[in-house]
């Protein structure tokens, strides 16, 4: 580490030790009753023994040290070169010389961390948790220093001084010192330096108190932030939680207030109702990070969709009583989801009283629990839902149980933390653009510090009342972008997509003065404002390129830089923008990601002049993506030309085409993918098979306009 001022250049030459792993340093462990050398310059080797060193009879060991006991540092000096070096030598005077004082050009740093048995840091303390002990005095002494001779190899034992000689020190911790030098006062050249990383030299003051499991540290923590707020929850259960209606069944093309309502089904359930699986589903793209419950409803999915033919009462009624026989409690909490959606009380208070539990599988059980229901109301939650969602992301309490698991003996989690990341709670509230948690997202989002999740459901949510707050992230962020370096921030590009979303006309400026950047420059697109044609056709005029003080910026971003801005033009330049689109199928600058882009979103807009460009785009695509992707959008154009192109691509050349995953994609991949997208503008499956589907189409022709 350096510290540069004015005219001086200092360097840090630091000793290391760990006398604890409470130090936090696993990677390097010197014996901490020894020297320990750190080499600088000029072939000096400056070598260190910390105040912990016992020796008594010959035997060295390390002591306990206490608030009042000397804390004596011996400092030694060696040669490191290969042949007989002068070293300096005056480099301390003591208190009988006048002293103490350092030689002009050393200093002295210490810092301690204070004891903190709350702590939930397995390896406390870190770098950030040492603030800086202020010295008590300061004297230094100019030194016309000969040196002493020393061969290869060679040292001495240059000073010994104590620690409280130089800070007031009658607090117990941990404690961390290292030295510092001036290049020029130690005549020390900085060319021979090599920038070695700060490390200290650490030991201990006092017994360092029991570390709190976290069962302990939650003692302190109420679930729901009390009891009041629980019953509160109770409450919103029993006043808002209410049966859902049996749905009406409809077949027919008859005017709604005449079509007579079909009654959902009553018996034969649940007696005909097969067994739910006990046996977690995993495989396909799951990561093995996915709660039980996630598993078995995947495992059930199919199953637990046949429940809409059924009336919501007896759904209720069947799964509250399977719910309060079940045993396991991943199984249970499925039932109890389900009879919840139904609108259960029971299973709504079963779900509030499972949220006590900090036991980690229980935990991202319960999250998932919560997720399937809030999501079963689609966009018309009830109030109690909700706060139970709000509910878990407050929860700062830490979860218990990890020893259990995969995770590392460092890992801890609060229960809000794995709410929002791996429950994905705070994402849910996003898709739904619940507007009602808009203000807990905003609070969220300061709390966190711009954490992704409350970021981009603000964006989601469509609420503009999230700008100011995004606004100051942005800034945030602003500063921290590096205009050398490709890539944007995490926290300034969150907000920019967040603040895109919301169309956000407030952000233009900023985002512009970083226009080099394709994602910034798509995030301009979904603001759609006007300043920004102009700025998007000089980049188009200048294939990209951007120069600042008569340099290029990030050469290596005008490919993709120029054709998001292309694309962006062909959405905001006034009139059609379909033409445009399709023009840009043909563009030979795009890359064949960006032509799928482009299909994409000519497939967003279903106008049935896309169909030929698409066609074609299946036809000359000389890549695959694109194709692949063409096929899958023009299932939901439902005009003749889309059928009867689609027919003609069974003949298309796919050989050597591949799509992303080009270890497993085939040539009848194409070909599939044309038949489901043939399924599915006609209703009919006759596989990718040209020859039936050309005589089916032939006599059915006129189903489809």
């Amino acid at each position: 580490m350096l510290s540069i001022s004015p005219g001086r250049c200092w360097f840090v030459g630091v000793m290391f030790l760990v006398i604890s792993t409470a130090i936090g340093v696993a990677e390097v462990r010197p014996d901490p009753c020894r020297i320990c050398w750190q080499g600088l310059p000029k072939g000096i080797d400056w070598g260190v023994i910390g105040p912990a060193r016992w020796k008594k009879n010959g035997k060295i060991g390390q002591k306990r040290l206490d608030v009042g006991d000397p804390l004596p540092v011996e400092v030694h000096i060696r040669n490191r070169r290969g042949v007989p070096k002068r070293m300096p030598s005056l480099l301390y005077r003591d208190a009988g010389k006048g002293g103490p004082a350092f030689r002009k050009g050393i200093k002295l740093c210490l810092a301690r961390a204070p004891f903190d048995p709350r702590t939930p840091y397995a390896y406390y303390p870190r770098d950030n948790h040492y603030k800086p002990v202020k010295p008590s005095r300061s004297e230094r002494f100019v030194a016309k220093d000969p040196g002493r001779l020393l061969k290869t190899g060679e040292s001495f034992k240059a000073f010994t001084f104590d620690l409280r000689d130089w800070f007031k020190i009658d607090k117990p911790g941990y404690y961390m010192f290292h030295f510092e030098f001036d290049e020029r006062d130690m005549n020390m050249p900085r060319k021979e330096y090599q920038g070695a990383a700060q490390v200290s030299f650490g030991f201990i003051l006092g017994t360092p108190p029991k570390r709190l499991t976290f069962a302990e540290l939650n003692k302190g923590v109420a679930p729901f932030g009390g009891k009041e707020n629980e019953n509160r929850l109770r409450r919103l259960i029993r006043e808002t939680i209410s049966p859902k209606p049996a749905k009406p069944s409809s077949s027919t093309s008859k005017p709604a207030d005449r079509q007579p309502r079909k009654r959902a089904a009553t018996l034969p359930f649940p007696d005909d109702f097969p067994k739910l699986s006990r046996i977690g589903f995993m495989g396909g793209n799951m990561s093995g990070m996915e709660s039980d419950f996630t598993c078995l409803h995947i495992s059930n999915r199919k199953l637990l969709s046949t429940l809409t033919k059924y009336d919501p009462a007896q759904v209720r009624q069947e799964f509250d009583k399977r719910m309060i026989a079940e045993k396991d409690l991943p199984m249970k909490l499925l039932l109890a989801s389900v009879a919840a959606s139904s609108g259960s009380e029971k299973a709504a208070l079963f779900l509030l009283e499972s949220m006590k539990d900090t036991d980690y599988h229980a935990v991202r059980n319960v999250h998932s629990a919560l997720g399937y229901v809030f999501y079963s109301y689609g966009k018309k939650q009830p109030d109690w839902i909700v706060e139970l969602v709000i509910a878990s992301l407050s929860d700062r309490r830490y979860v218990t149980g990890l020893k259990k698991t995969n995770w590392s003996s460092e890992t801890y989690f609060r229960i809000s933390y794995l709410a929002d990341e791996y429950g994905n709670l705070t994402y849910a509230l996003g898709n739904v653009e619940c507007r009602k948690a808009v203000p807990f997202l905003i609070e969220m989002a300061k709390r966190t510090k711009g954490r992704r999740g409350p970021i981009t459901a603000l964006g989601w949510t469509g609420d503009r009342r999230a700008i100011p707050m995004l606004m100051h992230f942005l800034k945030i962020g602003a500063a921290e972008v590096n205009h050398e370096e490709t890539f944007l921030p995490d926290k300034f590009i969150r907000s920019a997509n967040a603040l895109a979303s919301l169309k956000a006309k407030e952000a233009v400026p900023i985002l512009l003065e970083r226009i080099e950047y394709p994602d910034v420059i798509e995030a301009l697109e979904r603001i759609a404002d006007p300043r920004i044609i102009g700025p998007f056709r000089e980049l188009v005029s200048a294939k990209g390129k951007i120069t600042r003080n008569g340099k290029s910026i990030l050469p290596n971003l005008e490919q993709r830089r120029v054709a998001a801005a292309m694309i962006a033009l062909a959405h905001l330049e006034e009139g059609d923008c379909v033409p445009r689109l399709c023009a840009l199928l043909s563009e030979k600058s795009l890359s064949e990601f960006q032509r799928s882009d482009v299909v994409w979103w000519l497939g967003g807009q279903r106008d049935p002049r896309a169909i030929p460009y698409l066609i074609k785009e299946i036809k000359t695509d000389p890549d695959g993506v694109a194709a692949d992707q063409a096929i899958t959008v023009l299932a939901a154009f439902k005009h003749k030309a889309a059928v009867e192109g689609l027919i003609e691509c069974f003949d298309a050349d796919f050989k050597g085409k591949c799509n992303w995953k080009k270890s497993v994609y085939t040539l009848d991949m194409y070909r599939k993918n044309i038949a489901a997208s043939l399924r599915k503008i006609t209703g009919h499956d006759l596989g990718p098979d040209k020859k039936a589907w050309a005589k089916w189409w032939r006599n059915n022709s006129k189903v489809i306009k």
